[in-house]
């Protein structure tokens, strides 16, 4: 008598309570069977989490922005922007409230030329830009973040490394990206590292490099 292969692994559909530690589960394929409650309750996380992903992926080419010292209507902020950025794809203007816009883009390009192109100002006003973070709520989350580029002047040419730069920045924030010029070694009268930084947070001016 051949032996029956084993059942391809449960998918939760419905699930019925039968004790503190275990749950039965019926299963696409009809069958029942009885599970750990942490591996359901493993199982569910994992798609969540994979449900989770799918909807952010979306939002990964939209910077957020904040003017400060004023506070413009979508209409205004979008045209502004369109031309300031000189958008090649599209893009989508969504005011969140609380002066903070979403800038949707369908084109990398137009996302690093917003993102990492500045600064940018509007009617003399400067635009704080900075990466889009889930759940974002501008009633709860303060617009705290911005990015910028920093210079570390005269580093001395064996730094000029993508991780030992990123290691270096990360004493002032978040290291995002390295100058073109400087990952190549073009130049080396300073080194350009594009970093997020806390405005609630003291202002890093400068970094010493080298004790010899």
């Amino acid at each position: 008598m051949e032996e029956e292969s084993p059942p391809p692994p449960p998918t939760p559909k419905d699930v019925e309570m039968q004790d503190d530690d275990n749950e039965r589960i019926t299963t696409n394929q009809g069958k029942s069977t009885t599970l750990s409650r942490k591996i359901v309750e493993c199982q569910k996380k994992v798609l969540f989490l994979i449900y989770q992903t799918r909807l952010r992926s979306s939002w990964k080419l939209t910077p957020m922005g904040k003017c400060l010292g004023l506070n413009p209507k979508q209409a205004f902020m979008d045209a502004r922007v369109r031309s300031m950025w000189r958008i090649k794809g599209s893009l989508e203007t969504i005011d969140v409230g609380k002066g903070i816009f979403f800038y949707r883009f369908s084109m990398e390009e137009d996302y690093e030329r917003a993102l990492f192109g500045g600064p940018w100002f509007i009617l003399d006003h400067y635009i704080m830009i900075t990466t889009w973070r889930p759940n974002f709520r501008p009633s709860i989350n303060e617009f705290d973040k911005m990015t910028v580029w920093v210079r570390f002047a005269e580093l001395p040419v064996e730094y000029y490394d993508k991780d030992a730069l990123f290691s270096i920045a990360k004493i002032a924030g978040k290291s995002i990206r390295v100058n073109y010029a400087t990952d190549k070694l073009t130049r080396a009268r300073y080194a350009r590292v594009c970093i997020e930084i806390d405005i609630q947070k003291p202002l890093v001016t400068k970094v010493w490099v080298g004790g010899d």
